[in-house]
């Protein structure tokens, strides 16, 4: 198997370090063919970046036209309280189809529940989940389980058999139904250090059932730094020995 796509992609406009310019140049190096930039919008006030990333974008497009129906401008969003306590995310789908946005990545980024208790933490993960799978627009739930607290002990998702089955499937049929694809995330997830074996494990199995229901998987290496250095040969070794199918079910931007 070689990754021939990369759906999660971040750049200077928002949080990583790469210009557009050298986003495209290192896809092309790494033979990576159809991708898309996923800069961050966590807030309306971040819309400067949404607005800095379409015109870099643009000038990269301009530039070189071949790149046209391979490369695709999308963003990724998260969820936060509102002021009523509701969960929500920066922009709804038809506000980002008028800024020109090909495609919605939305993962949850951190807890929003008061309580750290294990069982509390895993709940609010999975109700964070169930509303990005089942909110109009959103095209690939990012980073299942990822709360950027894995380096620590108390972190509730180190095992994932801790997680249990009903929410599991709850979240498999909601995928589904709302065509929402769940994200194999390289570097994050896959290749993460503080990762154990054993959650890696689990989480490549959840996604070979999920395909096996139906449900789309895409591939983001949730670059932040150089393409170059993403290890996508070692990540679809991994994926490969899950018995994942890249040639079914895989998110596709048209």
């Amino acid at each position: 198997m070689k990754i021939h796509s990369d759906w999660h992609i971040h750049t200077h406009n928002s949080d990583g370090q790469l210009t557009m310019r050298e986003l495209a140049a290192q896809a092309e190096q790494m033979g990576i063919t159809r991708f898309g930039v996923s800069d961050h919008m966590n807030r309306m006030e971040n819309l400067g970046n949404l607005a800095r990333s379409r015109e870099a974008y643009l000038a990269v497009l301009s530039e070189n036209p071949a790149l046209r129906g391979r490369f695709f401008f999308g963003v990724e969003l998260t969820v936060f309280l509102s002021p009523a306590g509701h969960f929500a995310v920066a922009a709804d789908r038809a506000f980002l189809d008028e800024m020109g946005v090909d495609y919605v990545v939305a993962g949850a980024h951190g807890p929003l529940c008061k309580s750290r208790g294990k069982a509390d933490m895993i709940g609010d993960d999975h109700r964070q989940n169930m509303f990005l799978a089942t909110l109009p627009g959103v095209d690939i739930l990012a980073h299942y389980l990822w709360h950027g607290t894995r380096r620590s002990p108390e972190n509730p998702f180190a095992d994932f058999t801790d997680i249990p089955r009903s929410m599991k499937l709850e979240l498999a049929h909601a995928l589904r139904e709302n065509n929402c694809a769940f994200e194999l995330n390289i570097e994050a997830i896959l290749l993460h250090p503080a990762l154990s074996q054993q959650f890696k494990h689990g989480y490549l199995e959840y996604a070979a059932q999920l395909q096996s229901m139906g449900v789309s998987l895409s591939i983001g290496s949730d670059c932040h730094f150089r393409l170059a250095d993403v290890d996508y040969e070692g990540a679809a070794r991994m994926i490969a020995a899950a018995g994942i199918d890249p040639g079914k079910n895989m998110f596709e931007r048209k």
